[in-house]
């Protein structure tokens, strides 16, 4: 029960990140392209090499590092050589900075201090969300308070960064000399954050004064500039956009645009069985925007179509990944060219991409069955494409049939889930190139961990 558990979470995070003949906008030159340059062979092999340019850089220790030009989103995580910091909930309105030594195997809050509580403003690792009194001025929600949820944690130059309250506060590695570097007006309630061309970009929504608590026509997103080294925050632009238009998600930024994920929900659910389903999210709709973030002038990038054409979006490096079912392909659009490649065919199911890790895409297939609730059904496949050879294999389940799963990178290897019981876990060492084989009895340096013990502990999702 809790693999199947485990497995369905894990589906539902990637897949709400997440044509024969599309139209697709050209950044440099032709506004408009059709591309058709694809096929679909008899088994799952490479159609086209992939054009990512991140084919076989790995994510940096130190976001400094990071020279490629390729977005990297900021979230609540972020992985060092020696071990992941992290913002974990202490309650609904506070958190604590934490840090998971990847030696110890052990997680601690990012506080010297002797017998602190962790959970005050005194404590270093300690963050409380930041209440906006509405007092029905603000156009979000005239008449509740809002919190400002959004944080995001990252080094930089040798120092911890976080991003939260609209504050960017800064401090050493070890949690010491804590300081607020930059206040963000309230009016902006920062949604995501990303590094791109040595620039921090935040997405914010805009609260903005209106009369009687009139319903705004328009919601207003702004684009601001982080600069460490002037400790400012500027805006780039404000995009208006209407309120009742489709759900948006911003998916990430490549030469100064930023680029959205349309959502429209397909027909309602009305028994649960697997075609119920299947009537569901391919009657959905799905297309993606494309907003300049120095002007915010917007416009389609990709069409609206049928999910079953169009799902399971992704931003990676420079390219679009989606799946289409129609075709059974996942494609590739190269954002600095504009042209669309199908890179891995024969694909039946629900499939979405989830990331790239040494020159390895990984993706994921949810099967399609008879009914949600069959018993037998086959569990998500976990696969990867190489980016070199064209090549797909699957990541082979470890022992038990429990899901192999990479929380971390530490001294060249892999930190990996080597086994489960009903009471525990354990994560290991294992060499790149055996973890890449399936050769996962050769992990070394275990260590286990009791399901009753790790409430509180957040482990990465490298693959």
């Amino acid at each position: 029960m809790r693999q199947k558990l485990i497995s369905i979470f894990i589906l539902i995070y990637i897949f709400l990140c997440g044509c024969n003949k599309d139209t697709v906008s050209n950044p440099n030159g032709n506004k408009n392209i059709n591309s058709e340059n694809h096929s679909t062979g008899n088994s799952a092999v490479q159609v086209h090499e992939s054009t990512n340019i991140i084919s076989s850089e790995a994510r940096p220790f130190d976001i400094s590092e990071h020279t490629n030009g390729t977005n990297l989103k900021l979230g609540v995580s972020w992985e060092t050589d020696k071990g992941r910091y992290a913002i974990l909930p202490l309650n609904n309105s506070s958190y604590n900075i934490v840090f998971f030594d990847y030696a110890l195997m052990k997680q601690y809050p990012l506080c010297n201090k002797p017998n602190c509580s962790h959970n005050g403003e005194d404590c270093n690792s300690f963050l409380h969300n930041f209440e906006i009194k509405s007092g029905g001025n603000l156009t979000y929600s005239p008449t509740e308070t809002h919190y400002s949820r959004f944080k995001s944690v990252f080094m930089y130059n040798g120092r911890i960064y976080i991003l939260s309250n609209n504050k960017i506060i800064s401090m050493k590695p070890d949690g010491t000399d804590r300081t607020t570097i930059v206040n963000i007006p309230d009016k902006y309630h920062p949604e995501s954050m990303f590094y791109v061309d040595g620039k921090f970009i935040i997405e914010a929504s805009v609260y903005t004064q209106n009369v009687d608590n009139k319903h705004e026509i328009n919601s207003v997103t702004a684009f601001l500039q982080l600069d460490i080294s002037k400790k400012e925050v500027v805006e780039l632009s404000k995009w208006e956009h209407h309120n009742e238009e489709p759900s948006i998600i911003m998916l990430g930024i490549f030469n100064e645009n930023a680029y959205y994920l349309r959502s429209v929900e397909g027909e309602l659910m009305t028994e649960s069985t697997q075609e119920a389903y299947d009537r569901a999210r391919n009657t959905a709709k799905r297309g993606v925007l494309k907003v300049n973030i120095k002007t915010g002038e917007s416009e389609t990038f990709i069409e609206d179509q049928l999910a079953f054409q169009f799902d399971y979006v992704n931003f990676i490096g420079n390219c679009i990944y989606y799946h289409s079912r129609k075709d059974k392909i996942m494609y590739e659009i190269n954002l600095e060219s504009g042209e669309k490649r199908g890179l891995i065919t024969n694909l039946e199911g629900y499939c979405g991409v989830t990331t790239i890790v040494d020159g390895k895409l990984i993706y994921y297939i949810n099967y399609n069955e008879s009914e949600i609730e069959k018993k037998e059904s086959r569990s998500p496949g976990k696969f990867y494409y190489d980016m070199k050879t064209g090549k797909t294999q699957e990541i082979k389940p470890i022992s038990g049939g429990s899901e192999a799963i990479v929380f971390g990178r530490y001294r060249g290897d892999y930190l990996m889930k080597t086994s489960e019981s009903k009471d525990s876990f354990q994560i290991g060492r294992i060499s790149k190139a055996d973890f890449w084989a399936g050769e996962y009895n050769k992990a070394k340096e275990t260590f286990t961990f009791e399901f009753k013990d790790i409430k509180n502990i957040l482990f990465g999702g490298l693959i």
